[in-house]
C-alpha cells in the first residue's frame, strides 16, 4: 500500500506521512522504537510538503509526544509538544481548545520533569482556554481545576512528591494521580 501511494503521489505527499503514522500507531504497543521511526519518517515527509500542512504536522507531533512519554523519554516528549504548541499557534486561533489541549500536555512534560512551577504555569493557560470555549461547568475546565490543586499540593509537600515519582518512574500507569496526556487528536 504504501509503496502504491508513493509510486502514485510522490515521496512527499501528505497522504504518505498519514500511512506513516497509521503503521506507527498500530505497533506502538508492541514496539515502540520502530513506531518512533514511522513519525520520524512522516515527520520528515510533512517538513518537506509544500505547502506544509500544519494540522497533519501538529498530528504527528503530539502522537509522538504520546509515545516519548509512554516511553519515559520527558525531554523528548516536550520537544515534540513545544513544536505542535508552535505550529498550533500560527495556524489556529488563540482560544482553539487544541491549544489547551497542548498546553495540558506541556504542563504533563513540566510535572513529570519536576519543574512544578513551570507545570503550573502551563496548566493556568490551558485552564484560561477551556474556561472560554466551555463555561465553568465543562469536563475539561473541572479537569484543569484538579490539575492546578493537585499540582499545588505538590508545591506545598515536595518530599512526598519525590517519594511517589520514584514508585511511579517504572510504570506511570501505576500512580495513584491520574494525569491524562491528550493522544487523541480532536
Amino acid at each position: 500500500m504504501l509503496l502504491i501511494q508513493k509510486t502514485r503521489l510522490g515521496e512527499n505527499h501528505p497522504r504518505i506521512a498519514q500511512i506513516l503514522m497509521i503503521m506507527a500507531d498500530l505497533i506502538k504497543d508492541d514496539n515502540s522504537n520502530e513506531a518512533l521511526q514511522y513519525y520520524e519518517q512522516a515527520l520528515s515527509v510533512l517538513t518537506n510538503c509544500t505547502p506544509l500542512d500544519h494540522q497533519v504536522t501538529s498530528e504527528c507531533l503530539i502522537l509522538m509526544s504520546c509515545l516519548y512519554s509512554n516511553c519515559d523519554m520527558i525531554e523528548d516528549a516536550l520537544r515534540c509538544d513545544l513544536k505542535a504548541l508552535e505550529i498550533d499557534r500560527q495556524t489556529l486561533s488563540c482560544d482553539h481548545i487544541n491549544i489547551a489541549s497542548s498546553l495540558g500536555n506541556i504542563g504533563i512534560d513540566y510535572e513529570d520533569m519536576n519543574n512544578l512551577s513551570e507545570a503550573l504555569h502551563y496548566f493556568n493557560e490551558s485552564l484560561s482556554i477551556y474556561r472560554t470555549n466551555y463555561g465553568p461547568d465543562h469536563e475539561m475546565v473541572k479537569k484543569g481545576e484538579a490539575d492546578i490543586a493537585r499540582l499545588k499540593k505538590k508545591q506545598l509537600s515536595p518530599s512526598s512528591h519525590m517519594k511517589k515519582n520514584k514508585k511511579k518512574s517504572g510504570n506511570k500507569k501505576s500512580s495513584t494521580v491520574v494525569k491524562s496526556r491528550a493522544c487523541v487528536i480532536q
